[in-house]
């Protein structure tokens, strides 16, 4: 599926955040922009990619700060069967999909409804929760298309005045995760 998700905050119509994203069943590719800040994952089967400005790898792949300073422009190779390769995986593979944008299994009252998006007939799911130990209300919409095969096509999340907008395209699509030239070992950068 490929995915781009886009963050607002404050009710603001400028982009905070962007995410695109290309995610498969083994293997997957995302981009974060977050002003100046960027990362870059690819994920195979034998190996992770990943690379970013210092800020963007710190603060979306979680390298530490003096680990991310010796990136630079590089592209950094994770291996298969370490626990920095099996975060990666973890969340760019359509494994993490399902759990993100469905509803909590308790504390919402989820409405279904059909409606008419762009000319086509969708089925809408809107749900109100409580954020994690919070009383502060997040407010969910799940589009669903409702011909062929259910699959989602959007979800918009609201709290607090910040908004995020996930849209959901091309599944079933075939995408091939482009190799890096050149690389250098995760464990270069981390000693």
């Amino acid at each position: 599926v490929h995915v781009i998700i886009t963050g607002r905050k404050g009710g603001s119509a400028a982009v905070a955040e962007r995410i695109v994203a290309d995610i498969g069943i083994a293997t997957g590719t995302e981009s974060v922009r977050s002003g100046p800040a960027t990362a870059t994952i690819r994920v195979t089967r034998q190996h992770a990619y990943i690379s970013g400005t210092p800020d963007g790898l710190t603060t979306f792949v979680g390298l530490p700060a003096a680990a991310a300073s010796k990136v630079r422009s590089r592209w950094v190779d994770i291996r298969a069967g370490t626990a920095e390769y099996q975060d990666l995986a973890t969340e760019d593979t359509i494994s993490s999909l399902p759990a993100s944008i469905l509803p909590p299994g308790s504390g919402s009252a989820v409405q279904l409804h059909a409606a008419t998006r762009k000319g086509k007939k969708v089925y809408v799911l809107d749900w109100k929760t409580s954020a994690s130990g919070s009383s502060a209300q997040i407010s969910e919409e799940l589009v669903l298309a409702a011909t062929g095969t259910t699959l989602p096509i959007s979800e918009t999340t609201a709290a607090g005045g910040n908004t995020q907008t996930v849209s959901l395209g091309r599944w079933g699509t075939s995408f091939t995760v482009p190799v890096p030239p050149s690389v250098i070992p995760y464990s270069r950068v981390t000693s």
